[in-house]
């Protein structure tokens, strides 16, 4: 049997088409930057959890009784808290923990405000603008009590 030699193989040029340029003004966002929450996630491990009863529906995934599956804490929704233990090692759950800790302190919720009479204060929720004392407070007070609230 002959060997057939292969046939020469054609070079056909390659025509782009022709890219649109739009251009794109960035709004300033009030997030943090992605980049900084992306080196926060890297540096946090994940933990693992196990579905200890009924069934849990998270990551638009269904975990039944027995199921693991890796998240950090604040994922889990509050209500199936009580169906999930983590099987992760003490100590990843104390090291994600204390890094939770250091990389995001808590702001601290309530702050002074002056109130519209003079030498008179009010202690405002931040998330709210609302005052949660009845009456104003002298400075000493209402800083006294924003510290007790926020602590």
């Amino acid at each position: 049997m002959k060997s057939v030699p292969p046939k020469p193989i054609e070079k056909v040029p390659i025509v782009e088409k022709e890219k649109e340029v739009v251009v794109k003004r960035e709004i300033p966002v009030s997030e943090p930057p992605k980049e900084a929450v992306e080196e926060k996630e890297a540096i946090r491990p994940k933990l693992r959890y196990r579905v200890t009863s009924g069934v849990l529906y998270i990551f638009g995934t269904k975990f039944k009784k027995g199921n693991t599956f890796v998240a950090y804490p604040e994922q889990i929704p509050d209500p199936f808290k009580s169906n999930v233990i983590c099987v992760s090692d003490p100590e990843l759950q104390e090291e994600a923990k204390r890094i939770d800790k250091v990389l995001s302190p808590n702001p601290p919720e309530y702050e002074v405000v002056e109130a519209l009479a003079k030498d008179w204060y009010n202690v405002v929720n931040r998330a709210t603008k609302k005052a949660i004392n009845d009456k104003t407070l002298r400075l000493a007070d209402a800083e006294r009590l924003r510290d007790a609230l926020n602590a």
